[in-house]
């Protein structure tokens, strides 16, 4: 999912991606909690990417709440840069790898 740089704004260009989760959750409905996780790099103030990380990841929340997923099926948190997947990045490609919003599948019923 992409932003707009030092915002909780999303780019347009992720709309598609974002309108396939959506598909994926009403697809499911099995899939009864989510957790939408907000990743940044680790360029900034700690606290900053936290935050920014969290306004992300309930901008993608509430885009999938506007789109139909009901909000009782999702939980967000940003966790900045605690989590990378890339340590010690050193290219932009690590650094934008790190910058991520990840879904988490809490809880299901079972078939």
């Amino acid at each position: 999912v992409l932003f707009y740089f030092n915002e909780t704004r999303i780019k347009e260009e992720s709309f598609p991606l974002l309108d396939a989760v959506v598909k994926v959750l009403k697809d499911n409905p099995r899939i009864t909690k989510v957790r939408v996780e907000g990743h940044t790099d680790e360029r900034g103030a700690a606290n900053y990417n936290r935050k920014l990380s969290d306004g992300r990841a309930k901008a993608v929340m509430d885009y999938l709440t506007g789109h139909g997923i009901e909000a009782a099926r999702l939980t967000s948190k940003g966790y900045g840069e605690d989590k990378p997947l890339i340590k010690g990045a050193q290219t932009e490609a690590d650094h934008q790898a790190n910058r991520r919003v990840e879904f988490t599948i809490l809880e299901q019923k079972a078939d």
